[in-house]
């Protein structure tokens, strides 16, 4: 069947489909029991169904290369995953099937924290737009739209500003940018102090 079904083989040129051999991947005990089925009624003699999302994650756990890593990225994005459902069902489903369990510890404790600074980088950036829209004055609805754009892209610039200066990271600025605002990535670089960089925008 796999001879007669693989990419280019009789089955494929007739249904223009094909069956795409993989390996064996350890999933959790009892995942089974948590398929949805895809597609029902659909075909007469196939039957699909997809894994649940945190089996998916974890199955993906022993060969972690990047195309695994942006998988379990866009899961924990979308779904979102709750970290700690995650780590128990590893614990109670997954780990004592694993030929090295302590290297998949640390694969999955390395998932996890990576997940969770996403999370609070999403908070902080949220935050961020919360003080700006406080910052700027009711008063600015009466002025023309241009003018206002205007105001909330220089307090937008402005949070970033900051926060790179407060951190030590450098700000990159567009070569249209580059001339006008020569000064801007060196004391951002060179200075915590929010207010040294901030103050170039006034």
């Amino acid at each position: 069947m796999l001879e007669l079904g693989v990419q280019g083989g009789r089955l494929h040129k007739k249904y223009k489909i094909y069956l795409d051999p993989v390996g064996v991947a350890h999933a959790p005990e009892d995942y089974e029991e948590r398929l949805t089925e895809i597609f029902p009624k659909t075909f007469k003699h196939l039957r699909l169904c997809a894994l649940d999302p945190y089996d998916l994650a974890l199955s993906k756990l022993e060969r972690n290369i990047q195309k695994d890593r942006d998988d379990v990225k866009y899961l924990a994005k979308t779904v979102p995953l709750d970290l700690e459902v995650l780590r128990e069902r590893y614990q109670k489903e997954l780990r004592w099937q694993l030929g090295n369990p302590e290297r998949e510890d640390l694969t999955l404790r390395l998932w996890i924290e990576a997940m969770r600074r996403r999370e609070k980088s999403k908070r902080a950036v949220r935050d961020r737009s919360c003080q700006i829209m406080k910052r700027i004055p009711k008063s600015i609805l009466r002025l023309p739209i241009e003018k206002r754009a205007e105001i909330a892209l220089r307090e937008a610039v402005k949070g970033v500003i900051e926060e790179h200066a407060r951190l030590g990271l450098p700000l990159y600025i567009s070569a249209a940018r580059a001339k006008s605002w020569s000064c801007l990535q060196s004391r951002c670089v060179l200075s915590r102090d929010p207010a040294v960089a901030s103050r170039f925008l006034l």
